[in-house]
């Protein structure tokens, strides 16, 4: 399985771009997560983490995120691998976001009053999810399961 979960602050505002391809939005951003050093608990130093948001995150990316926003990523870690002008071969990890989640509050917004309105998709991505009711057992057949 290739999972990675990541809590942390991006470090710029993302770079976004389109992929020659089929022009779907990506969104780069870099992670930084703190990892504690030595046996103190309060010290500690930042892995900085490449992101990748694509499509819809990507737009979310692009809309909410800037320096210093808290933000829990889920997705895979994978190799980009290119080649330089020069012809040297390159690589480095990057994380495929699958999920992205903003933490805290939106920069300007930290302090109670923090002068204006949040975005009404910031508000909407704060509320839990609606709690669905399981279908009855009526209504669910044994020939529709696919294992």
């Amino acid at each position: 399985m290739n999972q990675i979960t990541l809590t942390g602050h991006v470090g710029a505002k993302p770079e976004v771009r389109f992929t020659q391809r089929d022009n779907t939005k990506v969104a780069e951003f870099r992670l930084a997560v703190q990892r504690p050093t030595g046996s103190n608990v309060q010290e500690s130093e930042p892995d900085w983490f490449t992101c990748e948001a694509w499509g819809k995150q990507a737009d979310v990316a692009e809309a909410y995120l800037d320096k210093g926003s808290q933000v829990a990523v889920v997705g895979s870690l994978r190799m980009a691998r290119w080649q330089t002008q020069q012809g040297e071969k390159r690589e480095k990890p990057v994380v495929k976001v699958g999920f992205l989640e903003l933490l805290g509050r939106p920069r300007g917004q930290e302090q109670s009053g923090g002068g204006g309105e949040q975005p009404a998709a910031w508000e909407r991505s704060r509320r839990p999810a609606p709690s669905r009711q399981p279908e009855p057992a009526a209504n669910l057949r044994p020939e529709g399961v696919p294992f």
